[in-house]
């Protein structure tokens, strides 16, 4: 009996050859006519938005390896491995510490993109051209150069002090003048109170409806700490009280001081005291931020990316 002709091998011939031809085709459209994809593992383009933990610490300067900012919470309270500068402002407490929305450009809108329910803004130059390149979950130290930093500080922000200088034992000012600067000090003879600036004893020595008359009690050798810095008198004589500071030429950058009430030069009532020379009698009250002016490292982290649509 003839065997019956089998079809079989010509149909899984046939089955392959349209399998295979369709591959091509999934193929050639694939990578001829479609732009390629990003891949399986994002990494960071210019125009992304990310969200990442930091660290910033200075590599320049008096305060060179002090942190100055973080988003990271166990990284604020460890002054011991992270050592802070004398600008660094604590976020809150733990719940304030939350990731950074980076827009990885050159600008965004005033408000920064939003996408979802977090927005992403505009951080400085070295920062986002740095994280390009990083992936999820990564962590790269990211080293920014004064010019792709916050830039050079302001030079009319500083302001040449004396390191010793003296000031009056009396003085006359008119009532108004008195009940406004101590509000809560009677203008009466015979009245003292701590001075506001130098923390010494003054006294009201004759008063009238119109004028109040001061008398400074210090003593010589007493400290004193006007604008938040150390000084001591040193001499009283002729009228006058002689102050002097307290400070040594290698505390330049590292004494941070306060000027008094609502007072402030280049908006900012807080100083840097950047230099301090004995031979001219003169230090230097820096009322930039101490950002200004300085290179600085980020440890950067990225938690996730979110690419434009």
């Amino acid at each position: 009996m003839a065997n019956r002709p089998s079809y079989w091998p010509a149909v899984i011939l046939i089955v392959v050859i349209v399998a295979v031809a369709g591959g091509v085709g999934v193929v050639l459209d694939h990578y001829l006519f479609a732009p390629p994809a990003r891949g399986s593992v994002l990494s960071i383009r210019a125009g992304d938005n990310a969200t990442v933990n930091y660290i910033g610490v200075f590599t320049s300067g008096p305060q060179a390896g002090r942190t100055f900012d973080t988003n990271r919470y166990a990284i604020s309270i460890d002054n011991v491995s992270w050592p802070k500068s004398l600008e660094f402002t604590p976020h809150g407490n733990q719940s304030a510490y939350t990731q950074l929305g980076v827009y990885v450009g050159a600008s965004t809108p005033s408000g920064g993109y939003v996408v979802g329910n977090r927005t992403f803004g505009s951080v400085i130059p070295g920062f986002w051209q740095g994280m390009i390149g990083m992936t999820g979950n990564t962590t790269r130290l990211i080293n920014i150069s004064v010019a792709n930093a916050y830039g050079p500080a302001n030079p009319a922000c500083f302001s040449p002090q004396p390191l010793v200088f003296t000031t009056p034992i009396y003085s006359t000012v008119p009532l108004a003048t008195f009940e406004s600067a101590y509000p809560s000090v009677s203008p009466t003879t015979g009245t003292t109170f701590p001075d506001p600036l130098y923390s010494w004893t003054d006294l009201v020595y004759s008063a009238n409806a119109t004028t109040v008359a001061l008398q400074s009690l210090p003593t010589v050798g007493q400290t004193t700490h006007p604008f938040g810095l150390p000084y001591y008198v040193s001499g009283i004589a002729n009228g006058t009280i002689t102050v002097r500071s307290l400070l040594a030429t290698g505390q330049a950058g590292t004494v941070l001081g306060h000027l008094g009430g609502s007072q402030t030069i280049c908006s900012s009532s807080s100083f840097i005291v950047s230099s301090i020379d004995w031979t001219t009698n003169t230090m230097t009250w820096n009322f930039n931020r101490e950002i200004y002016g300085q290179s600085l490292e980020f440890w950067v982290t990225v938690v996730d990316i979110f690419p434009p649509h």
